[in-house]
């Protein structure tokens, strides 16, 4: 998709384009943290993507950004086919880039989600720690247990045919710590079989799907000799014992802790692949595609939350308050609503990378 520097106004001609516009501010920030909007990821040699630690990062970023949500839409269901479509346009040129082997060339909807999900997580696995930086620290967080959540621990658990780890982690958690009680809309479930084929993910997939309780239940399943690859790919500090609980088998589990130094610069490369989502959003393709998904609509309307989340990540630096997120029951008739809603959440991150770049200099 074509890239452009636009230096009228930033928001016109919104949904009647496939051209990227950036700010020249936005464009410069680009230029360091996402090389891939500027070059094929195959015009990089393996050697290149896997040792450089500017091309490592970002080639983890796109992954992770584009596979951690996968299994969320699996369980909703609602035109899969499509929705794997798109994740097959957007990760197997990252994925092939690596390596052949990791293209997913599958046509049923579920095989293909499966297979990106699995050749997303190798590739995190193989980029983590290949560019010669310090990741991982060398102390473990202790997640510890609650009793929470049991019913349907055990329900897993017999799904499964083994008592596994299950972890629950985000607002559930911090619900429960700071007011003794959690009543969350649904529950977010990472789940860590020793191995993961195709009947089991299809087997927890349907559980998350047809679990009618309240709270509703998100599965993301990650076999455990993965879960290093996934965390040191992930700036946010999901699973820390502050913000997640193991709900079974055990008193406790550890997973890897990443460096402080290695989740800044995660984050930084985070802030550029929301940039360009979101202002993918307002090209006439991107409008077209969130139009079809309420959910997606709703998931870009939050990225200026996100986007001020990894600004504190990456810089330590507050930038106030943001407005609640719109947010959409059902895609509204008219488009120009949505073109609206898209419009003020883009302006919302241009204001905020542009004061950020008053106060540092993006190193």
């Amino acid at each position: 998709m074509e890239v452009a520097i636009n230096h009228g106004r930033l928001f016109s001609e919104v949904g009647k384009t496939d051209v990227l516009k950036f700010s020249q501010a936005e464009y410069d920030f680009l230029r360091r943290y996402d090389p891939f909007l500027f070059n094929r990821p195959d015009e990089f040699s393996y050697d290149q993507l896997v040792g450089y630690q500017s091309l490592n990062l970002a080639l983890r970023s796109k992954v992770f950004y584009s596979m951690v949500t996968m299994d969320a839409a699996v369980q909703r269901g609602n035109n899969l086919s499509g929705y794997v479509n798109e994740k097959k346009k957007r990760l197997n040129p990252y994925l092939g880039a690596v390596s052949d082997y990791f293209n997913t060339t599958e046509e049923d909807p579920l095989r293909a989600a499966f297979d990106l999900k699995m050749n997303s997580l190798a590739v995190l696995d193989l980029l983590r720690g290949a560019a010669g930086t310090k990741e991982l620290e060398n102390d473990s967080w202790i997640i510890n247990r609650v009793n929470s959540l049991q019913d349907i621990y055990r329900q897993i658990a017999l799904l499964v045919g083994e008592e596994i780890p299950v972890i629950v982690y985000g607002s559930y958690v911090r619900n429960l710590r700071q007011a003794g009680t959690a009543s969350p809309h649904d529950v977010d479930l990472l789940v860590l079989p020793e191995t993961l084929d195709f009947s089991l993910y299809i087997k927890l997939m349907d559980f998350a799907q047809k679990y009618n309780y309240n709270p509703q239940v998100q599965i993301l399943v990650v076999p455990r000799n993965k879960i290093a690859g996934l965390m040191t790919a992930n700036p946010l500090e999901l699973f820390d014992p502050a913000n997640s609980a193991l709900i079974g088998p055990n008193r406790s589990i550890t997973v890897p802790k990443i460096t402080e130094e290695h989740r800044k610069n995660l984050a930084k490369y985070n802030l550029a692949s929301i940039l360009e989502l979101l202002r993918y959003a307002l090209t006439e393709q991107g409008i077209n595609e969130v139009c079809q998904h309420v959910v997606k609509l709703n998931h870009r309307l939050k990225q200026p939350q996100y986007f001020k989340r990894d600004v504190v990540q990456a810089f330590g630096v507050e930038l106030g308050e943001l407005p609640e997120p719109e947010r959409f029951s059902e895609i509204p008739a008219d488009k120009d609503i949505v073109i609206a809603a898209l419009t003020r959440a883009n302006q919302q991150v241009n204001q905020m990378l542009e004061k950020l770049l008053v106060t540092v200099s993006p190193r």
